[in-house]
């Protein structure tokens, strides 16, 4: 049952975190992956400026329950 829980909870907040970033204005059309690990999340993709990388971190970090560390492996390029 514990397992049970575990993966409700990961699925729960993997949920979370793309609604953050889905009802984030600055991510309209663009795609950002998201990874959990343990309680780390993993943002990865590919965006056209510093502060669209800068406000995806932003955006999961201010979910505060689950999420310990955010390492954003975004790159960013300009078109």
């Amino acid at each position: 049952m514990h397992q049970n829980r575990s993966s409700d909870v990961r699925i729960h907040l993997h949920a979370e975190i793309h609604n953050a970033l889905a009802g984030n204005p600055y991510f309209a059309g663009r795609k950002v992956r998201v990874e959990l690990r343990e309680n780390e999340v993993v943002l990865s993709g590919v965006l056209s400026s510093y502060f669209h990388k800068q406000m995806a971190q932003e955006s999961v970090r201010s979910i505060v329950d689950g999420v310990h560390r955010v390492h954003n492996q975004i790159e960013v390029v300009s078109v």
